[in-house]
């Protein structure tokens, strides 16, 4: 390694006449780490965009597809650094687009909710399902305005080398990655106190019962493609908060701080979160877990309570998305 010059300048350095302290990170990305990351992102967008075209869900699939492209090219710029560790295009490239990817794939999370809560029954709802999307994109798109401002401002630091306007980007970035935490804090809990009042509403006291009930077959207890896709919106959601808080936690010291410069962490706290994040919302897809058949809310059985047909009973909400493929509620 070699010896720290800081008499010269950092466009002008080498691995061999500078030493990393000098770089705006201070390592060199791991290479097999990085590529198969961006392998597993590639992988997920192809994915992502037959999903798309096979269900039409593009106000789903969109943002997503733009977050996990960003997420590609983040991966395909640390590459880049390794052999161009001093120079500030790479760092900037890799900077602002791994910052503001997980802001667009929220985007996303965040159109689910209410279609999921109209599909299973609205009535229960704080909110109204058609509110959700709203006010928490609106939110989002607050988060994402503040980290790419700061993530700009930073990176006009870090190419002029002046001291002021990279902690000053840093601190914008800082409030966007905040508030998108409160974000995702907000809707988990949402998010939540609605499967609490479901749970209660369709399934408190009922348990024993159809325990003991013979007539209870196998088959009933069958996983909904429903609870499905809420199982993988509530796991993503929760990678997608832990990422955030990583990197609020990692800003916080700076780019020269301790956690910036850990390459262990971040290859641990950033890129599996969102890999998780995507691949499960690829896996239970919503235009494959949320499709909905009109004759399959019209043919009830005898038995069935009445409380099971409630998403023909709340059409108010938005009848285009009961009586028809829900999944197409994103298109």
């Amino acid at each position: 390694m070699a010896v720290c010059k800081y008499s010269i300048p950092s466009e002008e350095c080498t691995v061999s006449t500078c030493c990393l302290m000098q770089a705006s990170i201070h390592y060199l990305p791991n290479l097999s780490a990085n590529a198969t990351y961006l392998a597993i992102f590639s992988a997920l967008f192809v994915l992502q965009a037959i999903l798309v075209l096979t269900y039409r869900t593009w106000k789903f699939s969109i943002p997503m597809l733009c977050g996990v492209l960003l997420e590609m090219v983040g991966y395909a710029a640390r590459l880049w650094m390794r052999s161009e560790i001093f120079q500030p295009n790479p760092f900037i490239l890799y900077l602002i687009t791994l910052t503001i990817a997980p802001a667009l794939i929220s985007a996303s999370i965040y159109q689910s909710l209410g279609v999921v809560i109209t599909k299973r029954d609205p009535l229960i709802s704080r909110i109204k399902p058609t509110n959700y999307t709203p006010i928490f994109v609106s939110f989002d798109v607050v988060c994402l305005i503040l980290q790419a401002a700061g993530g700009a401002r930073a990176a006009e630091g870090v190419r002029e080398e002046d001291r002021r306007k990279v902690p000053t980007g840093t601190h914008i970035m800082l409030g966007g990655l905040a508030l998108q935490v409160a974000s995702l804090a907000a809707f988990m809990v949402l998010s939540s106190d609605y499967a609490v009042r479901y749970w209660k509403k369709h399934y408190a006291g009922t348990q024993k019962a159809r325990a003991l009930d013979d007539s209870y077959s196998e088959e009933d207890r069958h996983v909904s493609p429903v609870q499905n896709f809420s199982f993988g919106l509530g796991l993503a959601t929760v990678t997608i908060s832990i990422r955030c808080v990583f990197r609020v936690a990692e800003l916080q010291g700076g780019f020269g701080g301790r956690l910036a410069n850990d390459q262990v962490l971040f290859m641990v706290f950033e890129g599996p979160m969102i890999i998780i994040a995507v691949a499960v919302l690829t896996l239970f897809h919503p235009g494959r877990c949320l499709r909905v058949q009109p004759e399959a809310l019209t043919a009830q059985s005898p038995e069935q309570k009445p409380t099971e047909s409630v998403s023909v009973e709340v059409t108010e909400y938005d009848n285009s998305a009961v009586f028809r493929p829900l999944g197409s509620a994103f298109g």
